[in-house]
C-alpha cells in the first residue's frame, strides 16, 4: 500500500503563513498525491477555532484562522481522530492547538482506525505526536499482580527502595500518582 506523508511547518511570521497554505493546496491537486492516502502533520502555527486557544479573548487573528480553515477545506484535509493533549503548544501562560495530524478522504478510507496521539511536552514547548495505524494501535493491557512475588524475602525491601528513589515535586497526591505510573 502506497501512502504519502508530508511534514509541515508554519512559520511564526503570520504574513508568511499563506505561502504554506498555497503549497498545501497545490500539493493536494498533484498527480502523485491526488487519490492516494495522504497524511499531513506538523506545526502549523495557527488554530482553526477559538476553543483551540486557552485564552481566546486575548487572541485577535480571526483572519489567520479563517485562511487556515479555508486551506484545509479546499485541500480536503481533516483532523484524524486523536487523543492525548488537546493543546499541543504552551508557553506556560497560554496554550494552543498548533500541531495537527491531518488526512485526506483516501487516508480516512484506507486507514479508518488510524489515530494520532499527542504526548506531554518534553524538551520542546510542543507536544510530540505519533500516528498509529489500525494494526499498530496501542492496546491497553490489564495490570496483573502475582501474589506469590510478595512471598520473596527481598520483596518489601526492593519495593521500598524503588519507591524512595522516585522523586517528584508537587502535592502528596500528585507524587503518589506519578510513582504508581
Amino acid at each position: 500500500m502506497k501512502m504519502i506523508v508530508s511534514v509541515a511547518y508554519g512559520t511564526n511570521n503570520q504574513g508568511e503563513r499563506p505561502n504554506l497554505w498555497t503549497e498545501i493546496e497545490a500539493s493536494s491537486c498533484h498527480l502523485k498525491i491526488s487519490g492516494r492516502p495522504w497524511l499531513v502533520m506538523g506545526d502549523f502555527n495557527e488554530i482553526i477555532s477559538p476553543s483551540e486557544h486557552s485564552k481566546y479573548d486575548q487572541y485577535t487573528s480571526k483572519w489567520g484562522m479563517r485562511d487556515f480553515s479555508d486551506c484545509l477545506h479546499r485541500s480536503g484535509l481533516l483532523d484524524i481522530p486523536s487523543c492525548g493533549n488537546s493543546f499541543t503548544w504552551t508557553n506556560r501562560h497560554i496554550s494552543k492547538k498548533l500541531d495537527r495530524i491531518l488526512g485526506n478522504d483516501s487516508w480516512l478510507q484506507t486507514f479508518p482506525q488510524s489515530i494520532g496521539v499527542f504526548g506531554e511536552p518534553g524538551i520542546s514547548d510542543h507536544s510530540p505526536c505519533c500516528v498509529f495505524l489500525d494494526q499498530l494501535k496501542p492496546k491497553q493491557r490489564p495490570f496483573k499482580y502475582f501474589a506469590h512475588l510478595a512471598q520473596h524475602p527481598d520483596f518489601h525491601t526492593l519495593i521500598k527502595e524503588c519507591w524512595n528513589t522516585l522523586s517528584f515535586s508537587g502535592s502528596h497526591q500528585l507524587r503518589v500518582s506519578k510513582k504508581l505510573k
